[in-house]
């Protein structure tokens, strides 16, 4: 039960870097809300459809996306212009953490919304919680699923979203994070390489399905003896160097 270890659907090409201010021309990039949550299911459902959890349907994924944005360990990022949203991002700063409490304090409702859907697909339901215990040496936090309206497509939402939430996990201190994008998604690689990720190994979550672990460190910022930030030039640390163990669940478009 997870937004998509990856489950990317971009714009196609090279995506521009955003203006300042969490801008890309009149799109703007915020914090989701609970009232964003059926947005950002009707997306996922229509812009992810490789992974099983688009196949559970449009309730059961607006469950999940409420729990994400009212959950202290994970948020998502929404961008918007005149209209609905365009776009997203959701992130888990502890995806273990995050299952546990969607199952608990929604997986009654969740659940029944989707039974015929969870019986159908009981082994990729099974994969999908086993997977953070595979996670290793890997960073806790992790990006769930960034998906785009065609409608913006070509104009860096995208990669403006990741970002977004890249700040937002510098803001909390966090400074290093995982995503799971399916191995033949050239586009999606492209964009989370572009952001600073670097792949470190490839899994197999789903039975016969390959997918890319990459991960992103955020550049060091020097600090004096008090813990404020120090004039000397930050310095940006690489990649890691060896595999780490597996995480992901659904696959990228």
């Amino acid at each position: 039960m997870r937004a998509s270890g990856a489950s990317v659907r971009c714009p196609r090409g090279r995506e521009p870097q955003a203006s300042g201010g969490g801008v890309v021309d009149d799109v703007k990039i915020s914090g989701a809300t609970r009232a964003d949550a059926p947005r950002l299911a009707e997306l996922h459902a229509a812009r992810i459809s490789e992974g099983f959890l688009p196949v559970l349907g449009e309730g059961f994924l607006m469950r999940l996306y409420r729990r994400i944005v009212a959950s202290d360990d994970a948020f998502a990022c929404v961008a918007h212009t005149r209209g609905p949203a365009v776009g997203f991002c959701a992130v888990a700063l502890d995806v273990g953490a995050l299952y546990r409490r969607f199952v608990m304090r929604d997986g009654i409702v969740a659940g029944a919304l989707a039974a015929p859907q969870l019986a159908r697909h009981a082994r990729r339901v099974v994969e999908t919680l086993r997977y953070p215990s595979q996670e290793g040496m890997l960073p806790s936090a992790e990006i769930l699923a960034v998906a785009v309206d065609p409608s913006v497509a070509g104009r860096g939402v995208g990669r403006a979203l990741v970002e977004r939430s890249q700040d937002e996990l510098k803001r909390r201190r966090i400074t290093a994070a995982k995503v799971v994008a399916g191995s033949h998604n050239t586009a999606a690689l492209a964009l989370y390489r572009a952001c600073g990720f670097e792949e470190v190994t490839r899994i197999h979550v789903h039975q016969g399905i390959e997918s890319s672990v990459l991960v992103w460190k955020a550049p060091r910022v020097p600090r004096d003896s008090n813990g404020a930030v120090s004039s000397v030039p930050a310095t940006t640390s690489t990649a890691p160097g060896r595999e780490a163990q597996p995480s992901g669940v659904d696959d990228a478009q």
